[in-house]
C-alpha cells in the first residue's frame, strides 16, 4: 500500500502542469469509497458537485476548478 507517499496527488498535480490551460477538472468515483472521497475532497481540492446512479452503484461526481480571483470557479 502507498499511502501517505504522494502517489495519489503526483497524476493530479501532473495533469494541472501538462494542461497549463484547463479551467476545470471533473471525475466520478463510487460514493461509498469513502477513502476516494476523503482523498479527492481533502487531499486534491476537489469537491462534490452532485451524485448519480449507474447500474446500481451511486457515484460522486467532483470538479475542481482554478480560480479566477473573484472567489468564483
Amino acid at each position: 500500500m502507498t499511502q501517505g507517499k504522494s502517489t495519489g496527488t503526483v497524476p493530479v498535480d501532473l495533469l494541472k502542469t501538462i494542461y497549463e490551460d484547463w479551467e476545470k477538472l471533473t471525475l466520478v468515483t463510487p460514493f461509498d469509497k469513502k477513502q476516494n472521497v476523503k482523498f479527492y475532497t481533502e487531499k486534491c481540492g476537489f469537491r462534490i458537485v452532485s451524485t448519480e446512479s449507474d447500474g446500481g452503484v451511486e457515484l460522486a461526481r467532483f470538479v475542481s476548478g482554478r480560480s479566477s480571483g473573484n472567489g468564483e470557479e
